[in-house]
C-alpha cells in the first residue's frame, strides 16, 4: 500500500515538473519579463518550514511546484497563469491561510460550520495562486481530494480544475497550441504574457495575440550591456524595437532626470536600493547592474552606484515627455507660448503624414 502511494506521488511529481517546464520554456522564448518575475525554487527545508506554519501536509504535486518556483516578485507580467492568476509567495501563502482559518473559527462561533453552504474554509485548502495582487481572491489546493477550488473573500467555493496536473498542463497546452483556448487567449504586451486583451487603451493598442507558429518571432534577445554602455557614451538615447514597433526607450540617466523633474516627478527612477524581497535581486549585466523597476516595466542600469541609464516603455515616455511639454509652455513667455503652439501645429501627426 505504501509502494502505491509513493508510486502515485512520483507521478504526480514528475507531471506537475514535466509540464511547469514547458511553461517556463515558453515564457523564455517568449516572454522575457513574465520570465524575470519568477521567484528562485523553494528548497526542502524551506518546504518543510511552511508546512509546519500551515499546520497541513502540502501534496507531492504542489511541493513539485514549489521546487521549480516559489511564488512570483511584485512586478508586471506576475498574473500570467491560466485564468490570470499569480504564483504566491510563500508569506502571501502563510498570510491568507492564517487569516482565512481565523474567519472559519469565526464561523464556527457562529453554529454555522455544519452548513457546507455557509462553509468558509477548511484546514486542507491551501492557496497557491492569487487572481489580483491584493490576494483577495484565487485558487486554493484542496489537500484531501487534490481538486482546485475558487476562493475569494466571500463564501462558495467552486471546482476549478480537477487537479494542479490539469491546471499546469492545459496552460501549457494552450501556449504550445493557442488555437485550443476556449476563453482567455494568450498575448504579448512588453515582453510579458497576458491573457486577453487589456482594459486599458494604452496596453491594449500594444498587446499582440500570440498565435504560435513560424510566423511568431521569439522574443529579441537584447544585449543591454553594449546598449547602456553605447548610452554612456554617446548620451543619446536608444530605442528599443519590439518586432513591429517600437516597444522601449533607453535614457541617459541624466536627460530622464531632467526630464522627470519638469513634468512634476511623474517618472519613475528608482533607486538602486530598492527592497530585493518585493523584486528580483539586482542581476549583474556586464560591467553594469540592473535593478528591476517596481510597478513598470522599467529598469534601472547603474555602475559603482550610480545610476547610467534608464529603461521605460514607450507609453511612459510619452506621458512623461507630455507633461514635460506642458510644464515647458506654462514657463514661456505669451509670445513664447505661441511660437511654440505654432511649431507643434505644423508637426507630423501620424507614421503616414
Amino acid at each position: 500500500m505504501k509502494d502505491d502511494i509513493q508510486r502515485v506521488q512520483a507521478i504526480e511529481e514528475r507531471q506537475v515538473t514535466d509540464a511547469w517546464q514547458r511553461v517556463e520554456s515558453w515564457l523564455r522564448r517568449y516572454a522575457p519579463a513574465t520570465r524575470e518575475a519568477l521567484r528562485p525554487g523553494a528548497g526542502e527545508e524551506e518546504i518543510e518550514a511552511l508546512q509546519q506554519t500551515l499546520g497541513v501536509r502540502i501534496p507531492a504535486g504542489l511541493k513539485a511546484l514549489w521546487r521549480q518556483c516559489a511564488g512570483v516578485y511584485r512586478m508586471p507580467g506576475t498574473e500570467f497563469l491560466l485564468d490570470q492568476g499569480g504564483l504566491m509567495p510563500f508569506d502571501a501563502v502563510a498570510t491568507v491561510y492564517r487569516l482565512k482559518m481565523t474567519r472559519q473559527k469565526r464561523e464556527q462561533e457562529k453554529e454555522r460550520d455544519h452548513d457546507d453552504e455557509f462553509l468558509f474554509w477548511r484546514a486542507a485548502w491551501i492557496p497557491f495562486c492569487s487572481l489580483d495582487v491584493d490576494h483577495m481572491s484565487g485558487l486554493c489546493l484542496n489537500a484531501e481530494t487534490g481538486r482546485l477550488l475558487t476562493w475569494s473573500r466571500y463564501y462558495g467555493h467552486d471546482v476549478a480544475y480537477e487537479s494542479l496536473t490539469t491546471y499546469l498542463e492545459e496552460m501549457a497546452d494552450i501556449l504550445e497550441a493557442p488555437a485550443l483556448a476556449v476563453g482567455h487567449e494568450p498575448g504579448l504586451l512588453n515582453g510579458t504574457l497576458v491573457w486577453g486583451r487589456p482594459r486599458a487603451p494604452e496596453d491594449a493598442a500594444l498587446w499582440r495575440p500570440f498565435t504560435g507558429g513560424a510566423e511568431q518571432p521569439p522574443a529579441p534577445d537584447v544585449d543591454f550591456e553594449a546598449l547602456v554602455r553605447q548610452v554612456r557614451d554617446t548620451g543619446e538615447r536608444v530605442c528599443l524595437d519590439a518586432g513591429g514597433g517600437q516597444a522601449a526607450v533607453l535614457f541617459p540617466a541624466a536627460e530622464l532626470a531632467e526630464l522627470d523633474e519638469l513634468a512634476g516627478g511623474l517618472g519613475r527612477l528608482p533607486s538602486a536600493d530598492d527592497d530585493g524581497t518585493l523584486v528580483p535581486a539586482p542581476v549583474e549585466v556586464g560591467d553594469f547592474i540592473g535593478h528591476t523597476h517596481i510597478g513598470g516595466g522599467g529598469k534601472t542600469f547603474t555602475k559603482d552606484g550610480e545610476a547610467v541609464a534608464i529603461l521605460l516603455t514607450t507609453v511612459e515616455v510619452e506621458r512623461l515627455e507630455e507633461r514635460a511639454a506642458i510644464a515647458r509652455q506654462s514657463r514661456m513667455s505669451p509670445e513664447q507660448a505661441a511660437a511654440f503652439e505654432e511649431f507643434l501645429a505644423r508637426q507630423p501627426s501620424g507614421p503616414d503624414a
